[in-house]
């Protein structure tokens, strides 16, 4: 296997990124099509599945979004600190996934967006368990997930088959 120092930073970001989504998607029993590095004109990777997103339970989809990011930071050994504070007055855009995450938080306690809730305990506690879970789902699945970014920085794309091997 080529050395992980071979790729730029971006492109090892973006495969933890990537294999954090991919790995615990398969670990939530989701059927994976591809996972991909190469970049498009909305995003520096992405991965696709075989059945659609918008059916799976909201909590397995909070979890989902969320390992993305978790993968990313531990890769990068980095912490959020009052992470969902950070979000509300940084700013996000509609794409990003720590958007995604608060607002099917905020959907699962039956409001229609986070703006909604922007000031709820509620969320903020279900935001810190969710986020405390997908740690622990990303460290005990981390040696996957470290080969799974492996082979995204040499192959760029990886079909769902190879990702069962690899599990």
């Amino acid at each position: 296997m080529t050395q992980e120092s071979n790729y730029t930073r971006d492109d090892q970001i973006t495969a933890y990124h990537e294999a954090g989504h991919a790995v615990i998607a398969c670990r939530l029993g989701w059927d994976i099509k591809e996972i991909t590095i190469q970049r498009s004109t909305y995003s520096a990777g992405y991965m696709k599945w075989t059945d659609n997103n918008e059916g799976k339970p909201k909590d397995e989809r909070v979890i989902f979004t969320f390992a993305g990011q978790v993968a990313q930071n531990k890769f990068l050994n980095q912490q959020y600190k009052d992470i969902f504070k950070s979000i509300k007055f940084e700013g996000l855009n509609k794409t990003s996934d720590l958007f995604k995450v608060n607002d099917l938080i905020a959907q699962i306690m039956g409001y229609r967006s986070s703006m909604e809730c922007f000031d709820d305990k509620k969320h903020d506690m279900l935001f810190n368990k969710y986020y405390t879970h997908t740690i622990s789902l990303v460290e005990d699945n981390w040696k996957y997930i470290k080969r799974v970014a492996q082979l995204l920085l040499e192959k760029k794309t990886i079909l769902g088959e190879e990702m069962i091997r690899i599990l």
